[in-house]
Formats: structure tokens, C-alpha cells, sequence
């Protein structure tokens, strides 16, 4: 089983996972899967869902779930996230 990291700040709740092997038509490497959300965290009310797949946040690529983490640290907050949901990419706007 694959160990996640936990997210903080907007994405607090959420449980990241590096993609290995990624859904199908992504890359490992292409994104961070998320793998819980704890119901009512701000991951949740965010709109992330097990499943889904991180692909950037304010248009800036992740890989793997210490980016996110530096994506969130160093700045007091982030504006959008993409995700692949499903095989469809979402864009998620992060309430400030």
C-alpha cells in the first residue's frame, strides 16, 4: 500500500500519493493522486475527491506530493488548482 502525505492549508484533509502506476493516459510523474479526503476538511469543501489527480496548482506542474507541499508553504496561499477527474480536467478555483 502506498504511504501518502498529508496536505495542509486549503488542501488540509487531503492525502497525497505519488502516481504509481498513473490512471490510465497519465504518466507517473504527471501529477499527485489524491488518495482520502476526511469529510469536512477544507480538502473537502475545496471539492477534491478520492481520485482525483493534481496536475498543477496556479499553473505551475506537480509531481509528486512534496511539490504541493512547497507549492503551499512558502506562500500564504494558493488561487486554482487543476485536476483530472474521470479522464476530464477541472479547474478549481481556491476561495481566498
Amino acid at each position: 500500500e502506498r504511504r501518502g502525505r498529508l496536505a495542509g492549508g486549503p488542501l488540509a484533509g487531503a492525502e497525497l500519493v505519488p502516481l504509481l502506476p498513473g490512471p490510465p493516459g497519465l504518466d507517473p510523474g504527471a501529477g499527485v493522486g489524491v488518495a482520502r479526503v476526511t469529510p469536512g476538511s477544507p480538502a473537502a469543501r475545496l471539492g477534491l475527491r478520492p481520485g482525483d489527480v493534481i496536475t498543477s496548482i496556479d499553473s505551475r506542474p506537480v509531481r509528486d506530493p512534496e511539490e504541493v507541499a512547497a507549492a503551499l508553504s512558502g506562500r500564504g496561499s494558493i488561487t486554482a488548482l487543476t485536476l483530472i477527474r474521470d479522464g476530464r480536467e477541472y479547474f478549481l478555483v481556491v476561495p481566498g
